[in-house]
């Protein structure tokens, strides 16, 4: 599933063409999808749908047979709409426990309930302007969870699963960039990936201790604005 713009959102069964999720567009404007790790239910965020901003599909997106509007619902119940929040809000799911979901405005909203209602933990994690751009969940431990933002800041939770009760703390060492993409290894919640946008920088970053300190690894990478990062499963040296 991937989120297309003003194709929607797409659905691959591994042959071509690529069809509308579901089989029609409900999206309008496609953003950020997620599949949760049962590959059950898929997420959505979409620009101008009649049907909702946040949506949820209990048939990873496929049709079965169903009209409009294909299997998907509204699921945005709890997100305060007037938030400051991106065009494409981060959406992310817990690789350890398949019904956990987050997503983000100026603040995480996590549900664990498949997205039928959302609560926010925590405040603002901008420096009080901007919007998150990226959620990762460490897959070894669902209660480590990173959240970057538009302006360089970049804030991690080692207690999660409290809900409204989760504590957050800000990580510095990273340019004052926008955080493109976090991404946490799966081996360990501590081994995190960050990149960043803009010139002048790095725009790869590492951290073995989670984020307490940072390596820029952008090696011979060009000096352009880095939007996303992912370590081969198979490969595990392999970025």
């Amino acid at each position: 599933l991937v989120g297309a713009q003003d194709h929607g959102t797409q659905l691959g069964s591994g042959s071509l063409p690529w069809l509308y999720a579901g089989g029609g567009n409900v999206c309008g404007d496609g953003g950020q999808m997620a599949i949760d790790s049962a590959g059950v239910y898929a997420y959505a965020h979409c620009q101008g749908s009649p049907l909702s901003s946040w949506m949820s599909s209990a048939t990873a997106g496929a049709a079965l047979g169903q009209g409009y509007p294909y299997g998907w619902v509204s699921a945005q119940a709890g997100i305060t709409l007037a938030d400051r929040t991106s065009f494409v809000p981060p959406l992310a799911t817990d690789p350890s426990n398949a019904p956990d979901v987050y997503t983000g405005t100026y603040r995480v909203y996590q549900s664990i309930n498949h997205a039928v209602t959302w609560t926010a933990i925590s405040g603002d994690l901008t420096a009080g302007k901007s919007i998150l751009s990226t959620i990762a969940v460490a897959p070894t431990n669902a209660n480590v969870v990173y959240a970057g933002a538009g302006d360089g800041t970049v804030s991690v939770t080692s207690n999660a699963l409290q809900g409204v009760g989760a504590t957050w703390t800000k990580l510095t060492g990273l340019p004052q960039r926008a955080i493109t993409k976090l991404f946490v290894a799966a081996d360990s919640a501590q081994d995190v990936y960050a990149t960043v946008s803009g010139f002048g920088t790095g725009h790869i970053f590492h951290s073995a201790n989670g984020g307490s300190t940072w390596t820029d690894i952008s090696g011979n990478l060009p000096n352009t604005p880095a939007n996303s990062v992912a370590i081969d499963p198979s490969l595990r040296n392999t970025i």
